[in-house]
């Protein structure tokens, strides 16, 4: 047996033995299954020699405890390690041409990898987050079948694909929220800022009412793909659920502020005189990879559109909106107080709604311009 089918097989039984760990948990047995369970992971990709000292464990672990209850989802793996997760994301990353294999040209990884994670959220029966089959949908023809339907979801380890749970489960609950807010005459615009291939924005657009109008604005790599995967999804549901509008998709680099100030101008196309709106912006895992200083220009492009159009707007956020270099240092209440600091220099002066999740996008809020 050659070294990469023996790494398949300690795979395979990494899989075996969690599923065997969680049914034992279930049923009140006692089990050390997870340590080996860790073990064969590290085997598997070449982590065994790995320092595993992380002098955040127990802050990450307290956080991750703290959002699963406020969410009511359950915890991500329990005291496991940053440089696992590390693992598990490269170990993805080598698996993609496999999953998409013939299949649309897609080509940003990162936003493949979150796709997928908030696939499998989306079709677990304990989550939240099933949304009726709407991410499953946007998967390629044959991989999406048998990693979201034969392999028994319980199987996959709460790593990433839990992580992102907590940030859309956030994310979801308080769009609705700032929905039902609003008087039933006000018109929503729910615009996606560098939003991947997340299909909120057409679930909503397509499902509720209240939401006219649906903007994306991302990179050309992206807007590309999604369009192709949007497009797939459209022609899948119209044939046995029904009718699926498609957002605006509008290519823009948010590091270029003139771009994207042109971009929002267009918003009042559709507004008819007498009618009243209101702009959601849902920015997720974005701002964090953009240039120094950035993140609070478009804060403050985003106000401005909202007053030069007569309207008022909110931002949804799940994203890292601190200093890496600071964030690490802070206490909750501080690095609340400091992104609260950044929305208010930009004129976004009530932060409605704070969480703090473990990853990288860990501050999760949503402001608004006034009540």
């Amino acid at each position: 047996m050659d070294f990469r089918r023996l790494k398949l097989v300690i795979l395979l039984l990494t899989v075996f033995l969690t599923a065997t760990s969680s049914w034992r948990t279930a049923t009140g047995r006692v089990s050390n299954f997870n340590y080996w369970t860790t073990k064969l992971f590290l085997a598997a990709t070449g982590s065994l020699s790995h320092n595993n000292g992380n002098t955040t464990a127990s802050t990450t672990t307290t956080q991750r405890k703290h959002v699963a209850l406020l969410l009511g989802v359950r915890p991500t793996l329990t005291n496991a390690p940053k440089w696992l997760f590390r693992r598990a994301w490269k170990l993805h990353n080598a698996l993609l041409p496999l999953l998409h294999w013939n299949d649309v040209t897609v080509e940003n990884k990162n936003a493949l990898k979150v796709l997928w994670c908030k696939a499998i959220a989306s079709v677990d029966p304990q989550s939240v987050c099933q949304d009726d089959e709407w991410t499953y949908d946007m998967m390629p023809d044959y991989s999406r079948w048998w990693i979201l339907k034969l392999i028994p979801i319980s199987l996959y380890p709460r790593l990433h694909h839990a992580n992102v749970e907590y940030r859309t489960v956030f994310l979801n609950r308080c769009i609705q929220q700032e929905i039902a807010r609003l008087p039933a005459a006000t018109k929503i615009r729910l615009v996606a800022i560098g939003g991947g291939y997340d299909v909120r924005a057409t679930r909503m657009l397509s499902q509720n009412p209240r939401v006219h109008e649906a903007w994306e604005l991302d990179l050309p790599v992206v807007i590309d793909g999604k369009r192709a995967l949007l497009e797939r999804l459209k022609e899948r549901r119209e044939k046995t659920k029904g009718p699926v509008q498609l957002p605006e998709l509008l290519s823009v680099d948010l590091n270029d502020l003139d771009a994207v100030r042109d971009v929002l101008a267009e918003f009042p196309r559709n507004k008819q005189k007498g009618e009243t709106w209101h702009t959601i912006y849902v920015i997720e895992g974005v701002m964090m990879f953009l240039n120094d200083g950035q993140p609070k220009e478009l804060f403050q492009l985003f106000r401005e559109a909202a007053r030069a159009h007569g309207e008022n707007a909110s931002i949804c956020f799940a994203d890292h909106l601190t200093s890496s270099e600071n964030s690490e240092s802070l206490t909750d209440e501080e690095e609340r107080e400091t992104v609260k600091s950044l929305f208010g220099s930009a004129g976004w002066n009530h932060l409605i709604h704070w969480a703090v999740k473990p990853g990288k996008a860990k501050q999760m809020g949503c402001v608004r311009i006034h009540d």
